[in-house]
């Protein structure tokens, strides 16, 4: 059952951002989708702390109960658990493709030293990301293990509360379109394998 439940969650992961860079080109723009998808992030984010820190949702706690065995959890708290973490997946499905773009969409093609300066952004970018990733690992997988599950939730939830109020202090100086022209990459593509249909 976990496996199933661990790959249907991945598999979803894997295809939001489809719909995430769609909504993004055809509707809201980068930027409101990001912002959007960063609300969304952190609500997914805060309900998977309270699932783990309510003390109702926790009971299994003050039972002298062997719960890797014998322990079934309320089914108030598995709700709250995997639509939180699909809440999670939403988000990420609108953060994924747009973050990346958006940061280099800041960088002008026309200046030859910008075109330098956005080769490097990827590479950081690269870096930054493959770096967080691992400590992030580390440090919440070690806290998760040894303190509590509330605590090792809560850490990424207030690293994106900052990285969401970092990101809106610098809306000023962002280059941006607000909306997309109105039509996905995506819905053109189809239409072309509608249009040469026989």
């Amino acid at each position: 059952m976990a496996t199933a439940n661990v790959n249907t969650w991945g598999g979803t992961t894997t295809l939001l951002p489809l719909l995430g860079a769609s909504v993004a080109d055809s509707y809201l723009g980068q930027y409101r989708t990001i912002v959007l998808a960063f609300l969304l992030y952190i609500l997914g984010l805060s309900l998977l702390t309270l699932s783990a820190m309510l003390p109702s949702l926790i009971a299994y706690q003050s039972q002298n109960v062997d719960y890797f065995t014998s322990y079934s959890p309320p089914q108030l708290q598995i709700i709250l658990f995997f639509f939180s973490l699909y809440l999670v997946a939403v988000g990420q499905g609108g953060h994924k493709p747009c973050t990346q773009a958006f940061g280099a969409n800041q960088f002008d093609g026309q200046n030859l030293e910008e075109c330098k300066s956005k080769r490097s952004f990827f590479n950081w970018w690269l870096f930054g990301v493959s770096t967080g990733t691992s400590v992030t690992y580390l440090i919440v997988s070690y806290i998760e293990d040894n303190f509590n599950w509330g605590l090792g939730f809560g850490i990424p939830y207030i690293v994106m509360v900052a990285a969401l109020l970092v990101f809106l202090l610098g809306t000023r100086t962002y280059w941006f379109t607000i909306k997309g022209n109105g039509e996905s990459p995506f819905v053109r593509i189809g239409k072309v394998f509608v249009e040469a249909r026989p």
